[in-house]
């Protein structure tokens, strides 16, 4: 293999190792949103544990919302987060069910 072809085939994978431990850091927090605002979230689980997650810049909301601003008190979600980020920024949100229509 000639030196530029290994070099580029290098990079390669430390682009995907990178990719994968970035990945690999993400924690998931289920449970029930119980405050939401512009900039944060606020999530309680079942055995009342409560987390709060700063809008990450590009976060990524799925399921059955389409963006941030859908979110609604009542809505059970999927935060996730990244344990390096001091503020608990959430990188996404898949909401599992709506709160129910009031």
């Amino acid at each position: 293999m000639e030196l530029p072809k290994l070099a580029r085939a290098i990079a390669v994978i430390l682009l995907v190792a990178a990719a994968e431990a970035a990945q690999a850091q993400l924690r998931d927090f289920l449970g029930t949103v119980v405050g939401v605002s512009a900039q944060e979230l606020t999530v309680e689980r079942s055995g009342g544990d409560v987390r709060r997650f700063a809008r990450g810049e590009g976060v990524r909301v799925d399921g059955k919302r389409g963006s941030w601003d859908d979110l609604r008190v009542g809505d059970t979600v999927v935060v996730g987060w990244s344990l390096t980020d001091a503020t608990s920024a959430a990188r996404r949100v898949n909401v599992v069910s709506k709160a129910p229509d009031r």
